[in-house]
């Protein structure tokens, strides 16, 4: 696999840093950004790599070389007018008749090429985009994905609220069909390549990941990135490292209990809810969403409406600075016979809590340490759900409170609400290696 890394850009907002030195050669923990780059590219199977230096790119080249101290074959495009990102890419059409990965060089990166490449080349995708949740997407472009993770619409900023939350991660993987669609002269991809490729009836596809990628393109994002690299924080978010997760039902846990919300217009977010997802975000746990929603087997809402109160609750959340890694919800229901409801959706199925198949579902997504993992909700089907898995159990005194009564289960823990929740796991995540926390 070849990589084209984009290193012409000056680095206005990262001045005086870049007053002498070209964006990509900062140093993180003593290595340039770009040098990180290389190897995690290498550690997943990149031995070629073509950088489009421009601004102060000689001392890109003087350090680099040929590459060969580092076990990638490098060699150098200088662009003498800025072209954007994919300006720049353009004058590379002649050579690239397979598929690259494009690299921003500002963007500071721990995560699996490799799934993302195969994603890709199982897809038969013209792009392959990597993609995150954002915990400010107010402000960002935003992608709005089917529940294939299939592009349906590139959503450039600004735009209204209530469009979910997955950001472009500015880390691609692209066919060559890419190029009849940029344009001569300056040009980029998210606002211009992209959307253009969709109108035309492109596949693109997000590969959606909670590992760490990072621009570091000014001084606060730059302390950041150096901050999470000597705390260990981008090694902990690396798929390598198994990773505790907090399984987290929806309604009556964190929003307003409504019995069979099928509107997005009435979902009520609990008040304490942001401010306590957070500080799982803060604390590196995964955050999951796993929710029973048999709205769509009892023809309430189609598929799509459920969709669109997922985007709604994730903007929501988003907004407010937190984020959900990944939303599971199982739209059936096994009793069947009504005239009402919708037989494709009514079926026995293994993702129905309390069966595990959302949780066994994430474990395949992430690597997930189970036995620092949590499962919170209102009801004995979370708690049984979170029996049947082998994790740690609390319930909230919110929604049900557990008053369901549908399974003879005790929690491991017992809290006011899902605020009171985070607080213990806190505790119980600051107090190991004790093996119990009760």
């Amino acid at each position: 696999m070849l990589a084209v890394i984009l290193a012409g850009g000056k680095g206005v907002r990262l001045h005086p840093l870049t007053v002498d030195l070209p964006k990509p050669m900062i140093e993180i923990a003593g290595r340039p950004v770009l040098e990180h780059q290389l190897l995690v590219l290498k550690e997943h199977g990149v031995d070629k790599a073509i950088i489009l230096a421009g601004y102060l790119g000689q001392k890109i080249v003087d350090y680099f070389g040929d590459g060969r101290d580092w076990g990638i074959a490098i060699s150098y495009r200088h662009e003498t007018v800025p072209l954007g990102t994919a300006g720049a890419v353009k004058a590379l059409q002649n050579e690239l008749k397979e598929d690259f990965l494009l690299v921003y060089g500002d963007v500071f990166f721990d995560f699996d090429v490799g799934e993302a490449v195969s994603l890709h080349q199982q897809r038969g995708a013209a792009a392959t985009l990597v993609a995150h949740p954002t915990d400010h997407p107010q402000d960002s472009d935003l992608l709005d994905l089917d529940a294939a993770q299939n592009i349906t619409k590139i959503i450039k900023k600004p735009h209204e609220g209530g469009l979910g939350n997955i950001g472009n991660a500015a880390f691609y993987v692209l066919s060559p069909r890419v190029f009849p669609y940029i344009s001569e002269g300056k040009g980029d991809f998210m606002h211009d390549v992209f959307p253009r490729m969709l109108e035309n009836g492109e596949y693109l596809v997000a590969y959606k990941t909670a590992e760490y990628l990072k621009d570091m393109g000014t001084v606060e994002r730059l302390q950041k990135v150096r901050q999470d690299f000597a705390s260990g924080r981008i090694t902990r978010c690396s798929r390598k490292t198994p990773r505790p997760a907090i399984f987290i039902d929806r309604d009556g846990t964190l929003i307003e209990d409504v019995d069979l919300l099928h509107r997005a217009e009435d979902l009520v977010l609990f008040s304490t809810v942001p401010a306590a997802l957070k500080r799982l975000n803060n604390a590196d746990f995964l955050c999951l969403l796993a929710t029973n929603q048999p709205v769509v087997a009892r023809n309430l809402c189609s598929l799509e409406e459920l969709h669109r109160i997922n985007k709604t609750f994730e903007s929501l959340l988003g907004e407010s600075g937190c984020h959900l890694d990944q939303v599971f919800f199982c739209p059936h229901h096994p009793d069947a016979g009504y005239p009402e409801e919708n037989p494709a959706f009514k079926i026995c199925c293994d993702c129905r809590k309390p069966a595990i198949g959302m949780i066994r579902q994430a474990q395949y997504m992430f690597n997930i340490d189970m036995s620092r993992s949590w499962f919170v909700g209102d009801t004995t089907i979370d708690l049984q759900t979170g029996k049947n898995a082998g994790l740690q159990t609390i319930l909230v005194r919110t929604g049900k409170g557990g008053l369901d009564c549908k399974y003879s289960v005790t929690a491991d823990h017992v809290a006011e609400d899902f605020a009171t929740a985070v607080e213990h796991i806190l505790a119980c995540e600051k107090s190991r290696p004790t093996p119990d926390c009760q």
